[in-house]
């Protein structure tokens, strides 16, 4: 009995059903921001520009500076002992947002956010490549995508919820703590279930790492290793970020585009983006595991990338509805079609990237996508946008437009940089994926 009930701890299934909700929360503490802006920018009297860096900057400026020094750890110590104290961190942080009372109180809560947050890509993708062959990585790695997305739009639809339910109160007492409105009393709600993962991260067991494969002259460290292969990975790793980016550069902006140009209260509007979001992203997502799987099971030498160059169509489509502006069903159909792509590019990123990179530096493979990710995708994103709008069109009515110039130039050059290295790429692939393989350990 108490070896079933140690193989059961320790199975991919199990590690991955932890995951999910860890990633679920992490999402969900991400992405309240998003939603929040108008009523956070009323009440602590800030302006655009700095509510773009609450968004953007103060989450992956930090979550950049830790990301790689964290991911060097997951590479080398107990990882499951690093997810615990993340999930506590980021859950704790996303709670002190709540009793923000300026805007560098927000923006420090916010940067224990992303600090938190930087230990848990890195950590967990890695876990799952050590319990699952190349070619059946990209199911569960999904449901990491899937349980972002179902944060991500759960979000939207909880400020909607509270919201609305708070109707003209703006706000609610609470004992002890007294009197909070209603954007403060959201992210309360969003940190709370940090207590239940972190119990349910306590049960994992370490898995036992990949075989090193001494082939790729890893010897000397990440970096060399990116310096002798940079011709695929500069590329890979820009492409890969594109997708990303056209999700986050839109959601980022849909509540106030959908309040300013379109008179949504916003609950309705977090109500709206939450339905679409959810949909959307949780059926990209398992595409993106299941079709990037099939492709690999197909053994081409190319691996998942086919998916990289058709993938990006939907976005265009997308950026071309959200830039027409004619009406709010216009709009939310963009936004349908950009998350679409979005969430099925991002779910194949991470196998993609392990089918190219030997078991001890999976880590920091991730932490580098991650820390790209955040970097160009929610910091430089968001606030492209802003000075797009503030800048070039010089009205905040013609956000919509900022939106489309950067969802439409990302999806245009993200299947570009993929075939610019398919060739470099495919050689590597070969050479780690059989290693990967041969491991009896995989399942």
């Amino acid at each position: 009995m108490e070896n079933r009930t140690r193989s059961m701890f320790s199975s991919g299934w199990f590690l991955v059903f932890v995951l999910f909700w860890a990633a679920l929360s992490a999402y969900l503490d991400r992405g309240i921001i998003a939603v929040l802006v108008p009523d956070l920018r009323k009440s602590l009297g800030i302006g655009e520009v700095q509510a773009s860096l609450i968004q953007g900057i103060s989450f992956s400026l930090f979550f950049v500076l830790a990301g790689l020094p964290i991911a060097w750890l997951a590479d080398h110590y107990n990882r499951r002992n690093m997810l615990v104290i993340s999930v506590g961190v980021w859950s704790i942080m996303t709670i002190l947002c709540g009793f923000a009372q300026t805007f560098w109180q927000l923006f420090a809560a916010r940067a224990g956010v992303g600090i938190g947050e930087a230990v848990f890509a890195p950590a967990a993708y890695s876990m799952i490549s050590d319990l699952f062959s190349p070619d059946r990585r990209g199911k569960p790695m999904a449901a990491l995508s899937i349980a972002y997305s179902i944060g991500g739009g759960g979000s939207a639809i909880l400020a909607g919820l509270v919201i609305n339910a708070l109707g003209d109160t703006k706000g609610v007492s609470l004992p002890i703590i007294g009197f909070m409105e209603g954007w403060r009393l959201i992210f309360l709600v969003a940190g709370a279930p940090g207590i239940f993962i972190v119990i349910l991260m306590l049960l994992l067991r370490e898995p036992v790492r990949g075989v090193p494969n001494k082939r790729g002259g890893i010897e000397d460290g990440f970096l060399c290793f990116l310096a002798r292969h940079w011709r695929v990975f500069l590329p890979v790793y820009l492409a890969l970020v594109c997708a990303p980016l056209v999700g986050i550069a839109s959601s980022s902006w849909a509540t106030v585009i959908l309040v300013r140009n379109f008179g949504f209260t916003v609950g309705n509007a977090g109500l709206a983006l939450g339905v679409i979001l959810l949909i959307n992203t949780v059926g990209g997502s398992y595409a993106g595991g299941a079709i990037g799987d099939w492709l690999a099971r197909r053994n081409l030498p190319s691996g998942r990338l086919p998916l990289f160059y058709i993938g990006t169509m939907p976005a265009l489509a997308g950026g071309l509805c959200i830039v027409a502006g004619q009406s709010y069903w216009l709009f939310l159909l963009g936004q349908a079609l950009v998350t679409v792509t979005a969430s099925t590019l991002s779910a194949a990123a991470y196998p993609t990237l392990h089918e190219v990179m030997p078991p001890q530096l999976r880590g920091r493979s991730v932490a580098l996508h991650a820390i790209n990710m955040n970097l160009l995708g929610i910091g430089m994103g968001t606030m492209a946008v802003a000075i797009l709008t503030r800048y070039v069109f010089q009205d905040e009515r013609m956000v919509h437009h900022s939106v489309a110039v950067v969802v439409l130039a990302a999806a245009a050059v993200a299947p570009i940089l993929i075939l610019l290295q398919r060739k470099g790429y495919a050689v590597l692939r070969i050479q780690f994926t059989i290693n990967a393989t041969s491991n009896p350990r995989a399942s």
